[in-house]
């Protein structure tokens, strides 16, 4: 299980997991 972390300028910061 992976956690890839992205923040957007307008959306706050989410958390995107990969499907195993």
């Amino acid at each position: 299980m992976q956690g890839k972390i992205r923040h957007e300028n307008n959306t706050s910061m989410y958390v995107q997991y990969s499907p195993n």
